[in-house]
Order: C-alpha cells, then sequence, then structure tokens
C-alpha cells in the first residue's frame, strides 16, 4: 500500500517502488473516495548489469494500429517478449541487430475501465521487454483510444 498518492490530472497516479519490494508481478489498485480500480499487472524487474535495457520508444504516443520501435540493448535475434501494460506480451519479437524491436499496438479495450465515445481518451501504458539477457528498464507509451 503506497497512501496518499495525488493526481495533477485526475487520471494518472505515479508512484516509485518502495526499496526492497522482491521482484515479480504485482496487481496494482487505485482506491479513493470513488471506489476501486481494476487491478494491473506491474513486474518489479531483477536489476543485472547485462539485463536488457530499453533507451527510446518512437513514437511517444499512438493509436490502435500503430508501430511502435523499441531502442536499446541487450535484444535476441528471437524470443523478446514486449510487455505493453495492458495485461498481454508480444511473443517471439525478432531483432535483427540486437538495438532495435518493433512492434504494433493493439490493446484489448475490455481490459480498460476507459468509456470511450465521443471524447478521446489516453491511457498510460509501460513497455518492457523480457529475454534470456534479463527484464528491461520500462518506458512510456501513452495509447490514444480514438
Amino acid at each position: 500500500v503506497i497512501p496518499d498518492r495525488n493526481s495533477r490530472t485526475g487520471n494518472v497516479v505515479s508512484f516509485s517502488v518502495p526499496e526492497g519490494v522482491a521482484p515479480g508481478s504485482y496487481a496494482v489498485r487505485v482506491k479513493n473516495q470513488n471506489g476501486e480500480s481494476n487491478a494491473i499487472l506491474f513486474r518489479v524487474p531483477v536489476v543485472s548489469s547485462a539485463a536488457v535495457r530499453i533507451d527510446s520508444i518512437t513514437p511517444l504516443s499512438g493509436s490502435f494500429g500503430a508501430q511502435v520501435v523499441i531502442k536499446g540493448a541487450g535484444f535476441l535475434p528471437s524470443n523478446n517478449m514486449v510487455y505493453t501494460g495492458y495485461g498481454d506480451a508480444t511473443v517471439s519479437v525478432s531483432s535483427a541487430d540486437g538495438t532495435t524491436l518493433a512492434i504494433v499496438m493493439n490493446p484489448p479495450m475490455e481490459r480498460f475501465d476507459a468509456k470511450v465515445s465521443d471524447v478521446d481518451a489516453t491511457i498510460d501504458l509501460w513497455l518492457y521487454v523480457e529475454n534470456e539477457n534479463g527484464i528491461s528498464n520500462s518506458a512510456p507509451f501513452i495509447f490514444l483510444a480514438k
């Protein structure tokens, strides 16, 4: 439990993982006077100097079908799992040079409690890569649900 987090926009809450939290997967929820949100899987990686890493993603935002290019290091020729923050991993993404991966953003909207109608909604996602070299740092991507 991380108490007293404020949201400047009303739809984004930021926090730092407390020191000493063991690596693994955790269900994260927001609870306030309006109720409790659905759970989103959050992974705390094992940190290693040899671990795969993300240096940048392009573009920083996009909607359904957007191709996202991930630049970094430690990517393998195959079996790079790209986690997108919406629960599913893109399995066996390949990298020809060990520094570049490409994925297509197609999150299943039923996983979100966002109500999309005449108003554009944005959903903050955190991308990270896992392979035999380890688990990368995360990089933010803003999904534009249009």
